[in-house]
């Protein structure tokens, strides 16, 4: 099949089966296998596959990969893959195993259809799901499971009395796999009226161990407890162990070294036995259990945790009790002797803790199949202070596993594609890779689920109507203008135009107060922040951010040559910065008010969000000093303030602002001091002291010091789009360290820079990739313009 063919041509043989009618469609995992031969191994044998929701493939046994991407069902992702490596002459066999939740959740948007379909064409051999495929629903997978969260699907609750899984690998289907008769229908058919190649590389597949034992836990339970686990297909373990946890009696392990395999020891009639095992760093996948010993019918609980206390404790909460009704948790009932199993579903996670309630001795070897973009790393940071190492590594690590087929805000608990995190994560991958394609697709995705008014939602795809954030619509458009500057191509603007004006249109209506200022519109969710910025009436926040977008639409269309768009936007931009200096400039005390209340009054505090936004779109010019000297330095100094501090998330835009005017040590030296607590964490926090259990700790919004700690402690600053021109002004005086270096990945080749400081002398180097002019400013020596390779020599001056 050519390589270049539509979908069209691709699929026009093939149908979409699934073996159930899509009225029953619930909690769905269903197993198809197709047997062949082939004469020979094709130089190429590329496989075209996707499913509604997703699939894992696995062909002559071995796990090949799982998709598709996220996407909507009228353009729905496939994948394509080539199996030159793993086809044989002779007998072959495609297994595939998919799931469909039946349901609506916070990356998904379910239309009452599921399906399976496949494509393939190597010489004479032709592979096109039909009705010859064998299929049936997992005897293994417990339908009626509770839900992991509000944001994501359902538990899962595996029989493996049911299911040996020989049906994957055994060269012949077992004899009691008995195929059903389901759903079969044409391409083309609703809901999938076209396809879509993913556009992303598929997701990675390393096997990695859990390689601590942390601790060991023991309770005394009643054996109607133990009964009523052994039963009840439906319970929720994660309610069951988080009732239990207060009487659970727990010693250390010290971080005793396993190699993911663990011996539980039969416990006493009436104990429960629990063990913690750590994968040493936070990351995201599909468990894998190889389980030896066990009696027939036994359960085995499975939870997942980011975090635990200081004495190995995990953190679990009752359902209830966690506002997004948390339950990461599994079951697996075993079977005599052996029991084998993987997941289907993403677990994100650091420590795995396996549960038994009254078992006898069991030995589990525990995998996790990690599951994540793969990013090719070429960027670096590295300085004399270990923590600030530490850091930007738990930055880089918590951007990997916040990267899977789109930009998440957390593996753990939602997995969601929310547009205001991916602003920054796509900050993120570029200075680790030249790599825009998540941005790319995300635009697209938030672009495509739109509210009538032309509000975009806060991620997509989605069912969370509750999830409309006017200040995330007005950030989508400056990530057009991010793709931009990443890349230097603005015709992006053209291509989603008609979309950009919906959105206007709407800050020109239903968002508009009578004053010209931007409302609080109730019907959604105006979010700002993770603080108590003042919200009712006209948030100056809100108009602020509605400026930045402006300015960068208006360079945007002057780069395209859309000059009547780039007129209209420059007068909406001055008349509306007219009304914001109006009526929410203060200038007695030289900064920005919060708004105007419900009264139409000023409000009379002045937020460092305010100040911050105000520096870095140029409004006030004259007074951004006193913005500093009032708001931003003392913030960064932690000193007590009368303003809503800013989150782990919105300090990045601190940080920008302080380096902008001549203050890039203050931002380091904060960063330093609320970033070194995470560490311990292994991942980045969604808040500062973040609430346990219920906030992430690998929140990739917070993974910024990857590319703070490059521009302000190392010195190189993007000025251009494309990369053509930068800045390297070196924070060579830090009290933190006596060196630093970088390397950033660019369009045009890498950057790289370092500098050291020993006693009073003072060495920096830069390197630039060809195409690249850097402005390089350090002490007594004259700022210039330089390309090339360079090296410069300095003492510092005498205090």
């Amino acid at each position: 099949m050519p390589k270049l063919a539509t979908p069209d041509q691709i699929f026009a043989e093939s149908k979409w089966i699934w073996p159930q009618r899509f009225a029953n469609i619930h909690n769905s995992h269903a197993q198809f296998r197709h047997d062949f031969d082939l004469a020979r191994v094709p130089r190429q044998a590329l496989l075209y596959i996707t499913a509604d929701h997703s699939y894992k493939l696995y062909v002559n046994g071995q796990y090949i990969t799982r998709g598709p991407a996220r996407g909507f069902q009228h353009r729905w992702p496939y994948d394509e893959v080539d199996l030159a490596g793993v086809l044989k002459p002779g007998h072959n066999w495609i297994s595939v195993e998919a799931y469909n939740p039946g349901i609506s959740h916070f990356s998904y948007i379910h239309h009452a259809a599921a399906g399976l379909l496949v494509a393939a064409k190597w010489g004479k051999t032709r592979i096109a799901t039909d009705p010859s495929w064998q299929q049936r629903i997992s005897l293994a997978q417990v339908r009626y499971t509770p839900r992991l969260s509000v944001q994501m699907g359902f538990q899962e609750h595996i029989d493996a009395r049911q299911d040996d899984r020989r049906w994957i690998t055994a060269a012949k289907p077992p004899r009691d796999w008995v195929p059903q008769r389901g759903e079969c229908r044409p391409f083309g058919i609703m809901p999938w009226h076209g396809l879509e190649s993913r556009g992303l590389p598929l997701l990675s597949n390393e096997v990695l161990d859990y390689r601590g034992l942390v601790s060991v836990g023991t309770v005394s339970v009643t054996a109607k407890t133990i009964a009523k686990n052994e039963q009840d297909d439906e319970s929720n373990p994660s309610n069951l162990f988080a009732d239990l946890l207060p009487r659970f009696k727990w010693e250390s392990a010290a971080s005793k070294k396993c190699g993911g395999t663990v011996k539980l020891p039969a416990s006493a009639s009436g104990k429960a036995l629990a063990v913690v095992l750590d994968l040493l760093k936070p990351s995201v996948g599909s468990l894998i259990l190889d389980i030896a010993g066990g009696r027939e019918g036994e359960r085995l609980d499975v939870l997942f945790s980011e975090v635990l206390d200081d004495k190995g404790v995990p953190f679990i909460a009752h359902q209830e009790a966690s506002h997004s009704m948390v339950a990461m948790a599994a079951r697996v009932t075993l079977r005599a002797k052996r029991t084998q199993t993987e997941l289907t579903h993403l677990m994100g996670h650091r420590y795995l803790i396996l549960v038994s309630y009254g078992s006898s001795e069991l030995k589990i070897k525990a995998n996790l199949r990690q599951t994540i973009y793969p990013m090719q790393i070429t960027g670096s940071c590295e300085s004399g202070n270990a923590e600030l190492n530490d850091i930007h590594r738990i930055s880089v690590q918590t951007q990997q596993v916040c990267s899977l087929d789109s930009y998440v805000d957390t593996p753990w608990r939602e997995q969601a594609q929310w547009w205001g995190d991916a602003r920054v994560q796509s900050q993120n991958t570029f200075h680790l890779c030249d790599d825009t394609r998540l941005l790319e697709r995300g635009i697209d995705q938030i672009a495509t689920q739109e509210v009538p008014n032309g509000l975009t939602y806060g991620h997509a795809p989605t069912i969370a109507h509750g999830c409309v954030l006017p200040d995330f619509s007005l950030i989508w458009l400056i990530t057009l203008w991010d793709l931009y500057n990443q890349t230097g191509d603005a015709t992006i603007i053209k291509a989603y135009w008609p979309r950009v004006q919906r959105v206007l249109s709407y800050f020109r209506t239903e968002g508009r107060h009578e004053s010209g200022l931007l409302r609080y519109d109730p019907r959604y969710w105006l979010f700002m922040d993770w603080c108590d910025l003042p919200k009712d009436g006209c948030p100056t926040l809100l108009n602020l951010w509605y400026l930045y977008a402006l300015d960068k639409l208006i360079e945007l269309t002057g780069v395209v040559k859309m000059e009547a768009e780039q007129r209209e936007l420059i007068k909406l931009r001055r008349d509306t910065g007219r009304v914001v200096d109006k009526l929410l400039w203060d200038a007695k005390k030289g900064m920005y008010r919060d708004g105007l209340n419900l009264r139409d009054k000023p409000i009379k505090t002045h937020a460092i969000h305010n100040q911050t936004l105000a520096i870095l779109i140029g409004l006030q010019p004259k007074s951004h000093r006193g913005m500093m000297d009032q708001r931003i330095l003392p913030y960064l100094a932690d000193k007590s303030i009368a303003s809503p501090l800013p989150s782990s998330y919105w300090v990045t835009y601190v940080y920008e602002a302080a380096a902008a005017m001549g203050h890039a040590s203050e931002a380091i030296e904060h960063l330093h001091r609320h970033w070194s607590p995470m560490i311990s964490c292994e991942g980045t926090q969604e808040t500062f002291n973040a609430d346990i259990g219920n906030d992430s700790c690998t929140h990739a919004w917070a993974a910024h010091p990857i590319f703070h700690l490059v521009r302000s402690l190392v010195g190189v600053t993007q000025t251009s789009p494309g990369w053509k021109t930068v800045t390297f002004n070196p924070l060579t005086t830090s009290s933190l360290t006596d060196q630093a270096q970088a390397t950033v990945p660019t369009p045009l080749g890498l950057i790289e820079a370092r500098w050291k400081r020993t006693g009073q002398e003072v060495q920096a180097s830069l390197s630039l990739p060809k195409g690249i002019t850097a402005m390089v400013t350090l002490p007594q020596i004259p700022t210039k313009k330089v390309r090339g390779s360079r090296t410069w020599r300095w003492k510092l001056s005498s205090p």
